[in-house]
């Protein structure tokens, strides 16, 4: 009860930050009422209160009337599956994945570089704000987007400098700046609706997601939020992967099998105005999911290591890390199952279930990925990297999956990934 009312708090909060007439007009009604309860004259207080009460009542209904004229002109339906042109290209990011349930563009080499990047983040203390057009529909679109849900409207951090491995091996500075959920929900998420007013269609992703040639807009081009997704893949001291099932309340991959931890870059992960290392960043954003949602220790953490990137087309082009982390824990000392988070604790809203399954990191030391997009089998499947794939068999999330590639990649590359791990205890 008290996760739907603060949800519900930040939703209407929400809504009235964009209807400020309309809140301001209830005000002046309600003042209106002001003068008939103070000590003046009958005269004087009864003509004020009448003269405020017409007034206030005039704007009142004028913005009562505009406001339901707006909000009813407003359609949305949901597109299953995403449509893109079959020529869309992505700055920087060469190779697009298809997935059951979604697509990701990433660069390998670009993957293979992450792991000792030096580049700083240039923070902005100045919030992302949607675009004029898309906060004049804010309102309607949260309405229906979260409809059946309580999202949480909590503070994230949006990405503006495009990753490539140019400007990792440069170690260019990258820039961001503080964002929050509800802009993500109503800007990147609407890639996967068909949004019209009063019978005339917008063309979301020819305003917002391509340019004429129909590539990607870069994300410093870009109008969306764009907020930064965190993922990690942690395996136990018996080599046990730990996976996470989200809860049909999360509004993205809702009811799918997920990584050990997976969410948002926040502002508290490290970017509190210091000069911060992106990697830094990106791991603690990663561990602190991980210890959220898998009710992982941080004492239990050795070390992590980003192990990809890539941006998640269906989300508007959105930002997405992978890493891997190793724990000192065994399997057996984890809590798993469908009890792991208390009827009384937040997380369980979000995460309805934790697991462990086998994974085999010996067969991929001879594998060869070859091209990742030229396969109808997905890479981390090719290469045994899960013996059992009946759990996750239709239900893998996107960074699931994209996580586990990145995983198959890095341990091709490096064989010797988690011994390398487990020297060194982690920050």
């Amino acid at each position: 009860m008290r996760i739907r009312l603060r949800s519900l708090f930040h939703v209407a909060l929400f809504v009235m930050r964009a209807e400020l007439v309309f809140v301001v007009a209830i005000i002046g009604f309600l003042i209106g009422l002001v003068p008939s309860l103070l000590d003046l004259p009958t005269e004087v207080a009864w003509l004020l209160a009448a003269a405020g009460l017409v007034l206030a009542t005039v704007f009142l209904v004028r913005d009562v009337l505009g406001l339901l004229g707006r909000w009813s002109s407003w359609s949305m339906r949901r597109l299953q599956p995403v449509r893109f042109p079959e020529s869309l290209t992505v700055p920087f990011l060469p190779v697009i994945i298809e997935t059951p349930t979604g697509r990701v563009a990433i660069d390998p080499n670009l993957d293979a570089a992450l792991a000792t990047a030096q580049n700083r983040i240039q923070w902005s203390v100045k919030p992302y704000r949607l675009p004029d057009e898309l906060a004049r529909l804010a309102p309607y679109i949260l309405r229906t987007s979260a409809s059946g849900r309580w999202p949480f409207n909590g503070p994230d951090v949006a990405l503006e400098t495009d990753l490539s491995l140019a400007a990792i091996e440069s170690g260019e500075e990258i820039k961001a700046r503080p964002g929050n959920f509800f802009s993500e929900l109503c800007s990147n998420e609407l890639t996967g609706w068909a949004i019209s007013s009063s019978g005339n269609s917008i063309d979301f992703k020819e305003r917002y997601l391509f340019d004429s040639r129909n590539q990607l807009l870069s994300l410093g081009q870009s109008q969306l939020a764009n907020g930064i997704g965190v993922s990690t893949l942690a395996i136990t001291s018996d080599s046990k992967l730990v996976l996470t099932l989200q809860s049909v309340s999360s509004q993205t991959s809702g009811g799918m099998w997920a990584p050990s931890g997976s969410g948002a870059l926040e502002p508290r992960d490290g970017l509190d105005g210091h000069d911060s290392l992106l990697i830094d960043v990106v791991i603690r954003g990663a561990e602190r999911e991980l210890c959220e949602e898998g009710r992982i220790k941080p004492a239990w953490i050795r070390q992590s290591r980003v192990i990809g990137y890539s941006r998640w087309l269906d989300r508007g082009g959105k930002p997405e890390f992978y890493c891997v982390t190793s724990l000192s824990v065994h399997s057996s000392e984890l809590r798993t199952g469908s009890g792991t988070h208390s009827m009384l604790s937040e997380e369980r809203t979000w995460t309805s279930d934790v697991q462990v399954l086998d994974v085999n990191l010996t067969t991929i030391k001879g594998f060869d990925p070859g091209d990742p997009a030229s396969h109808t089998l997905p890479l981390w499947a090719r290469a045994g990297l899960i013996p059992n794939v009946d759990i996750l068999t239709g239900s893998t999330s996107v960074p699931l999956h994209a996580s586990l590639d990145a995983l198959a990649r890095t341990v091709h590359r490096s064989p010797h990934l988690l011994a390398d791990l487990e020297l060194k205890q982690s920050r």
